[in-house]
């Protein structure tokens, strides 16, 4: 039986991840991005009206070229983003803190700080990921089947 021993882990302080990408990783590669609201197993972002804002500024940093969605899921208390990303022009933190500030300001939505980001590495990765946040509503018991849930938009929808 795996245990943690909580006094270490109260004690340790959270890592910040540094979201540095190396000079050989291509401009257009595409990255899994999770983020979190602060209140956790509450229901902040699934709801019509924030999910539409979060969809359209969506489309307009895709519009802006500082990302190109491939799938997005919205969970109750976090989000999914597959997007290849703009790193010519913009550093990862360049592109996703400042739409974090601006649904915090509009939409009053309040986020973890940080996010985590991993750079799919492949195409089966990549058709892992996919399936992953497809079937995300579904593990946590949202939903029966993989269309009853309306905040998952594939690349299409942008």
């Amino acid at each position: 039986m795996y245990r943690i021993n909580s006094k270490n882990v109260n004690d340790s302080k959270r890592t910040r991840l540094k979201h540095f990408i190396p000079s050989w990783v291509q401009d257009d590669s595409v990255y899994f991005i999770t983020i979190n609201a602060v209140q956790r197993h509450i229901n902040q972002l699934a709801k019509p009206v924030i999910a539409e804002a979060i969809k359209d500024s969506i489309q307009i940093y895709k519009d802006a070229h500082k990302w190109h969605p491939k799938l997005v899921v919205i969970m109750p208390d976090h989000l999914h983003i597959l997007a290849s990303l703009n790193t010519t022009h913009f550093s990862i933190v360049q592109i996703v803190s400042p739409w974090k500030s601006y649904l915090k300001r509009s939409q009053q939505i309040e986020w973890q700080e940080g996010f985590f980001e991993h750079r799919i590495r492949g195409r089966e990765s990549l058709e892992e990921k996919e399936q992953y946040l497809r079937m995300n509503p579904i593990r946590a018991g949202l939903v029966d089947n993989l269309n009853a849930w309306p905040y998952i938009w594939p690349e299409s929808s942008f």
